[in-house]
Protein backbone atom coordinates (compact mmCIF):
# COMPACT_ATOMS: atom_id res chain seq x y z
CA UNK A 1 0.00 0.00 0.00
CA UNK A 2 1.38 3.48 -0.73
CA UNK A 3 2.68 4.96 2.28
CA UNK A 4 2.98 9.05 1.65
CA UNK A 5 4.16 11.16 4.76
CA UNK A 6 1.43 13.97 5.74
CA UNK A 7 3.67 14.82 9.30
CA UNK A 8 6.87 14.07 10.31
CA UNK A 9 7.83 13.93 13.60
CA UNK A 10 11.46 14.68 13.33
CA UNK A 11 10.92 17.86 15.04
CA UNK A 12 9.43 15.98 18.07
CA UNK A 13 10.87 16.24 21.40
CA UNK A 14 11.78 12.24 20.59
CA UNK A 15 13.21 11.53 24.45
CA UNK A 16 9.93 12.36 26.30
CA UNK A 17 8.05 9.98 27.30
CA UNK A 18 3.80 9.39 26.90
CA UNK A 19 2.48 10.48 30.27
CA UNK A 20 0.74 7.61 32.59
CA UNK A 21 -3.24 7.54 32.69
CA UNK A 22 -2.80 8.20 36.53
CA UNK A 23 -2.57 5.30 38.52
CA UNK A 24 -2.17 1.62 37.71
CA UNK A 25 -5.17 1.12 39.25
CA UNK A 26 -6.66 2.50 36.39
CA UNK A 27 -5.51 0.17 33.80
CA UNK A 28 -7.79 -3.14 33.67
CA UNK A 29 -6.69 -5.98 31.00
CA UNK A 30 -8.75 -6.93 27.81
CA UNK A 31 -7.46 -9.70 26.99
CA UNK A 32 -7.22 -12.55 29.41
CA UNK A 33 -4.23 -14.66 27.86
CA UNK A 34 -6.28 -17.53 27.62
CA UNK A 35 -9.31 -17.24 25.70
CA UNK A 36 -10.60 -14.64 22.80
CA UNK A 37 -13.26 -13.52 25.37
CA UNK A 38 -14.29 -9.16 24.08
CA UNK A 39 -12.61 -10.12 20.78
CA UNK A 40 -13.54 -10.99 17.13
CA UNK A 41 -12.04 -12.23 14.07
CA UNK A 42 -10.61 -15.05 12.08
CA UNK A 43 -9.52 -17.29 15.42
CA UNK A 44 -9.74 -20.43 13.16
CA UNK A 45 -6.49 -20.11 10.90
CA UNK A 46 -4.84 -16.65 11.23
CA UNK A 47 -5.24 -15.75 15.29
CA UNK A 48 -4.35 -18.30 17.99
CA UNK A 49 -3.48 -18.03 21.59
CA UNK A 50 0.44 -19.43 22.85
CA UNK A 51 2.19 -19.00 25.92
CA UNK A 52 -0.41 -16.14 27.18
CA UNK A 53 -0.22 -14.08 23.84
CA UNK A 54 -2.15 -13.37 20.68
CA UNK A 55 -0.04 -14.74 17.69
CA UNK A 56 -1.12 -14.02 14.04
CA UNK A 57 0.01 -16.11 11.00
CA UNK A 58 2.88 -17.84 11.15
CA UNK A 59 7.28 -18.83 9.89
CA UNK A 60 6.06 -21.62 6.83
CA UNK A 61 3.26 -19.76 4.83
CA UNK A 62 2.52 -16.62 3.50
CA UNK A 63 0.19 -14.62 5.57
CA UNK A 64 -2.92 -14.34 1.97
CA UNK A 65 -3.91 -11.08 3.27
CA UNK A 66 -4.01 -8.05 5.95
CA UNK A 67 -6.32 -9.79 9.20
CA UNK A 68 -7.48 -8.10 12.27
CA UNK A 69 -8.32 -9.41 15.97
CA UNK A 70 -10.51 -6.73 17.14
CA UNK A 71 -12.33 -5.52 20.36
CA UNK A 72 -15.98 -5.98 20.78
CA UNK A 73 -16.23 -2.77 22.72
CA UNK A 74 -15.60 0.94 21.59
CA UNK A 75 -13.53 3.34 23.12
CA UNK A 76 -12.71 6.50 22.67
CA UNK A 77 -10.25 8.75 24.96
CA UNK A 78 -7.57 5.99 26.43
CA UNK A 79 -4.54 4.84 27.03
CA UNK A 80 -3.83 1.55 25.95
CA UNK A 81 -0.37 -0.84 26.89
CA UNK A 82 0.73 -3.92 25.52
CA UNK A 83 3.66 -5.94 24.47
CA UNK A 84 4.65 -7.06 21.28
CA UNK A 85 6.88 -9.03 19.04
CA UNK A 86 7.43 -8.93 15.19
CA UNK A 87 9.19 -12.02 13.04
CA UNK A 88 9.96 -13.03 9.82
CA UNK A 89 12.26 -11.08 6.91
CA UNK A 90 9.45 -8.13 5.93
CA UNK A 91 6.76 -9.08 7.96
CA UNK A 92 4.28 -5.99 8.48
CA UNK A 93 1.93 -5.29 11.36
CA UNK A 94 0.21 -3.10 13.72
CA UNK A 95 -2.45 -1.93 16.24
CA UNK A 96 -5.82 -0.08 14.88
CA UNK A 97 -7.02 2.13 17.01
CA UNK A 98 -10.88 4.29 16.57
CA UNK A 99 -11.18 1.91 14.03
CA UNK A 100 -13.96 -0.21 12.07
CA UNK A 101 -14.88 -2.85 10.74
CA UNK A 102 -15.04 -2.29 6.40
CA UNK A 103 -18.61 -3.88 6.09
CA UNK A 104 -18.58 -7.47 4.58
CA UNK A 105 -15.21 -7.84 4.22
CA UNK A 106 -11.53 -8.19 5.83
CA UNK A 107 -10.27 -4.95 6.07
CA UNK A 108 -10.38 -1.88 8.92
CA UNK A 109 -10.50 1.83 8.92
CA UNK A 110 -8.97 3.99 11.12
CA UNK A 111 -5.69 4.96 12.53
CA UNK A 112 -2.79 2.05 13.10
CA UNK A 113 -0.02 2.25 15.29
CA UNK A 114 2.14 0.21 12.53
CA UNK A 115 4.67 -2.48 13.64
CA UNK A 116 7.67 -3.62 11.29
CA UNK A 117 11.23 -2.89 9.63
CA UNK A 118 10.58 0.86 8.67
CA UNK A 119 7.20 1.53 10.51
CA UNK A 120 7.93 1.08 13.83
CA UNK A 121 6.19 3.52 15.82
CA UNK A 122 4.61 5.60 12.70
CA UNK A 123 0.82 6.66 12.87
CA UNK A 124 -0.76 4.96 9.81
CA UNK A 125 -4.56 5.94 8.49
CA UNK A 126 -5.41 2.61 7.54
CA UNK A 127 -8.21 1.72 4.47
CA UNK A 128 -9.18 5.79 4.75
CA UNK A 129 -6.78 8.22 3.35
CA UNK A 130 -3.86 5.79 3.21
CA UNK A 131 -0.83 7.92 3.87
CA UNK A 132 1.62 7.69 6.93
CA UNK A 133 0.50 10.47 9.42
CA UNK A 134 3.28 10.69 11.50
CA UNK A 135 6.52 9.03 11.15
CA UNK A 136 8.71 7.97 13.92
CA UNK A 137 12.89 8.81 13.97
CA UNK A 138 14.76 5.79 12.18
CA UNK A 139 17.66 6.54 14.38
CA UNK A 140 15.23 6.30 17.73
CA UNK A 141 13.45 3.46 16.15
CA UNK A 142 17.18 1.97 15.84
CA UNK A 143 18.10 2.45 18.81
CA UNK A 144 15.08 1.58 20.96
CA UNK A 145 13.45 -1.54 19.25
CA UNK A 146 14.73 -5.05 20.13
CA UNK A 147 13.82 -7.32 17.03
CA UNK A 148 12.58 -10.28 17.29
CA UNK A 149 11.76 -9.57 20.74
CA UNK A 150 9.26 -8.42 23.38
CA UNK A 151 8.71 -4.51 23.16
CA UNK A 152 5.93 -2.19 24.73
CA UNK A 153 3.87 0.04 22.96
CA UNK A 154 1.98 2.84 25.09
CA UNK A 155 -1.01 4.04 22.57
CA UNK A 156 -2.76 7.51 24.07
CA UNK A 157 -5.56 8.86 22.31
CA UNK A 158 -7.00 11.69 24.27
CA UNK A 159 -9.09 14.27 21.97
CA UNK A 160 -7.85 14.77 18.55
CA UNK A 161 -4.08 13.81 19.91
CA UNK A 162 -2.86 10.42 19.50
CA UNK A 163 0.44 9.79 21.55
CA UNK A 164 2.96 7.01 20.35
CA UNK A 165 5.81 5.77 22.76
CA UNK A 166 8.03 2.36 22.15
CA UNK A 167 9.57 0.97 25.29
CA UNK A 168 9.59 4.28 27.32
CA UNK A 169 10.71 6.88 24.05
CA UNK A 170 7.73 8.85 22.32
CA UNK A 171 8.01 8.24 18.80
CA UNK A 172 4.59 10.38 17.42
CA UNK A 173 2.60 12.73 18.70
CA UNK A 174 -0.25 13.47 16.25
CA UNK A 175 -2.86 15.94 16.40
CA UNK A 176 -5.86 15.20 13.72
CA UNK A 177 -6.41 18.75 12.22
CA UNK A 178 -9.87 17.25 10.46
CA UNK A 179 -13.18 17.67 12.35
CA UNK A 180 -14.42 14.95 10.16
CA UNK A 181 -12.29 12.36 11.29
CA UNK A 182 -14.10 9.67 13.98
CA UNK A 183 -12.56 9.88 17.40
CA UNK A 184 -14.31 6.77 18.81
CA UNK A 185 -13.81 3.27 17.75
CA UNK A 186 -12.58 -0.30 17.77
CA UNK A 187 -9.04 -1.58 18.96
CA UNK A 188 -7.35 -4.20 16.28
CA UNK A 189 -4.82 -6.49 16.21
CA UNK A 190 -3.06 -7.10 12.74
CA UNK A 191 -1.17 -9.44 10.39
CA UNK A 192 -0.40 -7.87 7.30
CA UNK A 193 -0.52 -9.53 4.00
CA UNK A 194 3.20 -10.79 3.30
CA UNK A 195 5.59 -13.36 3.76
CA UNK A 196 5.71 -15.66 6.54
CA UNK A 197 5.82 -13.90 9.54
CA UNK A 198 4.51 -13.76 12.69
CA UNK A 199 2.89 -11.11 15.27
CA UNK A 200 2.80 -11.69 19.15
CA UNK A 201 0.99 -9.56 21.04
CA UNK A 202 0.50 -9.92 25.00
CA UNK A 203 -0.61 -8.08 28.20
CA UNK A 204 -3.02 -5.79 26.94
CA UNK A 205 -4.37 -3.11 29.44
CA UNK A 206 -5.86 -0.30 28.65
CA UNK A 207 -7.17 2.53 30.80
CA UNK A 208 -10.49 5.02 29.88
CA UNK A 209 -9.72 8.78 30.27
CA UNK A 210 -11.44 11.86 30.58
CA UNK A 211 -11.51 14.92 28.73
CA UNK A 212 -8.05 16.17 26.96
CA UNK A 213 -6.47 18.86 28.46
CA UNK A 214 -7.32 20.85 24.91
CA UNK A 215 -11.20 20.39 25.77
CA UNK A 216 -11.13 22.34 28.55
CA UNK A 217 -11.41 25.26 26.35
CA UNK A 218 -15.35 23.99 26.11
CA UNK A 219 -16.05 24.20 29.77
CA UNK A 220 -17.22 27.66 31.42
CA UNK A 221 -17.39 27.86 34.82
CA UNK A 222 -20.75 28.04 36.22
CA UNK A 223 -19.19 28.82 39.89
CA UNK A 224 -17.24 32.07 40.14
CA UNK A 225 -15.20 31.12 43.29
CA UNK A 226 -16.42 34.39 45.05
CA UNK A 227 -19.97 34.70 45.28
CA UNK A 228 -23.00 32.18 44.74
CA UNK A 229 -24.78 34.22 41.47
CA UNK A 230 -26.24 31.65 39.16
CA UNK A 231 -27.64 29.33 41.96
CA UNK A 232 -30.36 29.39 44.33
CA UNK A 233 -31.27 27.40 47.46
CA UNK A 234 -34.19 25.38 47.45
CA UNK A 235 -36.23 24.45 49.94
CA UNK A 236 -38.79 21.87 48.10
CA UNK A 237 -36.84 18.65 48.03
CA UNK A 238 -38.54 17.20 51.21
CA UNK A 239 -35.09 17.06 52.96
CA UNK A 240 -35.81 20.48 54.59
CA UNK A 241 -35.57 24.17 53.63
CA UNK A 242 -32.44 24.38 51.70
CA UNK A 243 -29.58 23.91 54.19
CA UNK A 244 -26.34 25.98 54.83
CA UNK A 245 -24.50 27.06 51.70
CA UNK A 246 -21.98 29.54 51.68
CA UNK A 247 -18.62 30.39 49.93
CA UNK A 248 -15.47 29.86 51.78
CA UNK A 249 -11.96 30.22 50.08
CA UNK A 250 -13.27 29.61 46.85
CA UNK A 251 -15.50 26.92 47.77
CA UNK A 252 -19.19 25.63 47.54
CA UNK A 253 -19.34 25.09 51.41
CA UNK A 254 -22.53 22.77 52.32
CA UNK A 255 -24.00 21.88 55.63
CA UNK A 256 -27.52 21.06 57.19
CA UNK A 257 -27.65 24.30 59.00
CA UNK A 258 -30.06 22.75 62.28
CA UNK A 259 -30.29 18.91 62.95
CA UNK A 260 -31.83 17.11 59.60
CA UNK A 261 -32.57 20.53 57.59
CA UNK A 262 -30.76 19.90 54.31
CA UNK A 263 -31.46 20.84 50.65
CA UNK A 264 -30.18 21.65 47.55
CA UNK A 265 -28.57 24.45 45.80
CA UNK A 266 -29.64 24.76 41.91
CA UNK A 267 -28.82 26.64 38.79
CA UNK A 268 -30.63 29.29 37.93
CA UNK A 269 -30.20 28.17 33.67
CA UNK A 270 -31.87 25.01 33.13
CA UNK A 271 -29.28 22.67 30.87
CA UNK A 272 -30.38 19.80 28.53
CA UNK A 273 -27.19 17.91 26.73
CA UNK A 274 -24.44 18.31 28.65
CA UNK A 275 -21.03 17.48 31.12
CA UNK A 276 -20.46 18.62 34.36
CA UNK A 277 -17.21 18.65 36.19
CA UNK A 278 -15.84 19.52 39.17
CA UNK A 279 -13.98 18.80 42.31
CA UNK A 280 -15.39 17.75 45.64
CA UNK A 281 -13.43 17.61 49.22
CA UNK A 282 -16.32 16.30 51.33
CA UNK A 283 -16.34 15.03 54.98
CA UNK A 284 -16.39 11.43 54.83
CA UNK A 285 -19.92 11.78 56.92
CA UNK A 286 -22.27 14.21 54.58
CA UNK A 287 -24.73 12.57 52.13
CA UNK A 288 -24.91 15.03 48.89
CA UNK A 289 -25.03 14.26 45.70
CA UNK A 290 -24.51 15.79 41.96
CA UNK A 291 -28.01 16.71 40.13
CA UNK A 292 -28.64 16.41 36.13
CA UNK A 293 -31.44 17.81 35.11
CA UNK A 294 -32.67 18.94 38.40
CA UNK A 295 -36.46 20.14 39.10
CA UNK A 296 -36.94 22.84 42.24
CA UNK A 297 -38.17 19.61 44.21
CA UNK A 298 -34.77 18.04 43.19
CA UNK A 299 -36.39 15.31 41.49
CA UNK A 300 -33.47 14.72 38.70
CA UNK A 301 -31.54 11.86 37.55
CA UNK A 302 -27.84 11.94 40.28
CA UNK A 303 -24.95 11.07 39.98
CA UNK A 304 -24.46 9.89 43.55
CA UNK A 305 -21.97 11.20 46.40
CA UNK A 306 -23.18 9.58 48.72
CA UNK A 307 -20.13 9.97 50.64
CA UNK A 308 -20.04 7.51 54.56
CA UNK A 309 -20.00 3.88 55.18
CA UNK A 310 -22.54 2.26 53.38
CA UNK A 311 -22.17 4.84 50.35
CA UNK A 312 -20.96 5.33 46.69
CA UNK A 313 -19.90 7.99 44.20
CA UNK A 314 -20.94 8.08 40.91
CA UNK A 315 -23.12 5.66 40.49
CA UNK A 316 -26.67 6.57 39.42
CA UNK A 317 -29.77 7.16 41.24
CA UNK A 318 -33.26 8.63 39.88
CA UNK A 319 -33.71 11.16 42.52
CA UNK A 320 -37.68 11.32 42.98
CA UNK A 321 -37.96 9.73 39.67
CA UNK A 322 -40.08 6.27 39.21
CA UNK A 323 -38.71 3.10 38.28
CA UNK A 324 -37.11 2.20 41.20
CA UNK A 325 -33.27 3.75 39.45
CA UNK A 326 -30.48 2.80 41.76
CA UNK A 327 -26.89 1.57 39.85
CA UNK A 328 -23.57 1.69 41.59
CA UNK A 329 -20.64 -0.77 41.42
CA UNK A 330 -19.01 -0.52 44.57
CA UNK A 331 -20.00 0.35 48.40
CA UNK A 332 -17.90 2.21 50.47
CA UNK A 333 -16.58 0.21 53.91
CA UNK A 334 -16.39 0.98 57.70
CA UNK A 335 -13.82 3.63 56.19
CA UNK A 336 -13.05 5.86 53.25
CA UNK A 337 -10.34 3.86 52.29
CA UNK A 338 -12.49 0.68 52.20
CA UNK A 339 -14.75 -0.39 49.27
CA UNK A 340 -16.78 -3.21 48.46
CA UNK A 341 -17.66 -4.26 44.93
CA UNK A 342 -21.25 -4.59 44.18
CA UNK A 343 -22.54 -6.82 40.91
CA UNK A 344 -23.11 -4.43 37.98
CA UNK A 345 -23.39 -4.38 34.24
CA UNK A 346 -20.47 -1.73 34.74
CA UNK A 347 -17.95 -3.51 36.58
CA UNK A 348 -15.95 -1.66 38.83
CA UNK A 349 -12.95 0.09 37.00
CA UNK A 350 -10.50 0.63 40.41
CA UNK A 351 -9.95 -2.61 42.58
CA UNK A 352 -10.70 -2.23 46.21
CA UNK A 353 -6.56 -3.17 46.87
CA UNK A 354 -5.80 -0.02 44.65
CA UNK A 355 -8.61 2.22 45.79
CA UNK A 356 -6.61 4.07 48.71
CA UNK A 357 -3.95 4.89 46.47
CA UNK A 358 -6.77 6.05 43.46
CA UNK A 359 -9.06 8.12 45.53
CA UNK A 360 -7.39 10.47 47.83
CA UNK A 361 -9.22 11.38 51.05
CA UNK A 362 -8.60 14.95 52.18
CA UNK A 363 -7.42 16.10 48.67
CA UNK A 364 -8.88 17.51 45.87
CA UNK A 365 -10.66 14.82 43.49
CA UNK A 366 -12.55 15.13 40.25
CA UNK A 367 -15.72 14.15 39.21
CA UNK A 368 -17.67 14.46 36.38
CA UNK A 369 -21.02 13.66 35.04
CA UNK A 370 -22.57 13.28 31.05
CA UNK A 371 -25.86 13.25 30.07
CA UNK A 372 -27.31 13.06 26.66
CA UNK A 373 -30.91 12.50 25.27
CA UNK A 374 -34.29 11.47 26.42
CA UNK A 375 -34.43 8.65 27.53
CA UNK A 376 -30.08 9.58 28.95
CA UNK A 377 -27.49 7.83 28.47
CA UNK A 378 -25.47 9.38 31.56
CA UNK A 379 -21.67 8.50 32.02
CA UNK A 380 -19.49 9.57 34.99
CA UNK A 381 -15.70 9.76 36.10
CA UNK A 382 -13.58 10.04 38.98
CA UNK A 383 -10.33 11.54 38.29
CA UNK A 384 -10.68 11.01 34.68
CA UNK A 385 -11.65 7.19 35.19
CA UNK A 386 -14.83 6.11 33.55
CA UNK A 387 -16.93 4.60 36.69
CA UNK A 388 -20.08 4.27 35.50
CA UNK A 389 -22.17 4.38 32.25
CA UNK A 390 -25.80 3.27 31.97
CA UNK A 391 -28.42 4.24 29.66
CA UNK A 392 -32.87 4.48 30.91
CA UNK A 393 -35.19 2.72 28.47
CA UNK A 394 -38.13 5.27 29.49
CA UNK A 395 -38.60 8.94 29.33
CA UNK A 396 -39.45 9.58 32.54
CA UNK A 397 -38.14 13.17 33.33
CA UNK A 398 -37.85 16.47 31.25
CA UNK A 399 -35.86 17.45 28.55
CA UNK A 400 -34.33 20.30 30.61
CA UNK A 401 -33.64 21.12 34.23
CA UNK A 402 -30.74 22.89 36.47
CA UNK A 403 -27.49 21.25 37.87
CA UNK A 404 -27.94 21.05 41.68
CA UNK A 405 -25.46 19.97 44.55
CA UNK A 406 -27.35 18.35 47.52
CA UNK A 407 -26.81 18.22 51.79
CA UNK A 408 -29.03 15.11 52.46
CA UNK A 409 -32.03 15.39 55.06
CA UNK A 410 -31.96 13.42 58.30
CA UNK A 411 -29.71 12.99 61.26
CA UNK A 412 -27.18 15.66 62.33
CA UNK A 413 -24.65 16.52 60.14
CA UNK A 414 -24.37 20.32 61.54
CA UNK A 415 -20.77 20.15 61.45
CA UNK A 416 -19.57 18.11 58.93
CA UNK A 417 -19.51 20.19 55.44
CA UNK A 418 -19.45 19.15 51.70
CA UNK A 419 -17.00 20.73 49.76
CA UNK A 420 -17.08 21.48 45.92
CA UNK A 421 -14.93 23.89 43.36
CA UNK A 422 -14.07 24.61 39.60
CA UNK A 423 -17.31 23.43 38.92
CA UNK A 424 -17.64 24.14 35.11
CA UNK A 425 -20.20 22.81 31.95
CA UNK A 426 -19.54 21.68 28.33
CA UNK A 427 -23.23 22.03 26.67
CA UNK A 428 -23.70 19.37 24.16
CA UNK A 429 -25.62 19.35 20.63
CA UNK A 430 -26.55 17.21 17.91
CA UNK A 431 -25.08 14.19 20.17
Amino acid sequence: MSRMVLFSAALLSLLASTGAAGDEANFKPIFDGKTFAGWEGDTKTTFRIEDGAVVAGNMKEKVPRNEFLCTTKEYGDFELRLKFKVLGQGANAGVQIRSRRIPDHHEMIGYQADLGQGWYGCLYDESRRRIMLAEADPKLIAEVVKADDWNEYVIRCQGKRIQLSINGKKTVDYTEPDDAIEQRGLIGLQIHGGPPSEAWYKDIVIAELGPAAGDDAEFRPIFDGETLAGWHISGKTGHGTGGRWVVEDGMIVGSQDKPGNGGIIITDKKYGDFEVSLEMKNDFVPDSGLFLRSSEDGHAYQAMIDYHSGGNLMGIYGEGLSGGISVRNFDFGSVVTEIKPVDCPFPLPVSPEKWPEFWQHGKWNTLRARIVGNPPHITTWINDVKFMEWSDRDKRHPDSGGIALQVHGGGDTTREFVRYRNVRVKELSGE
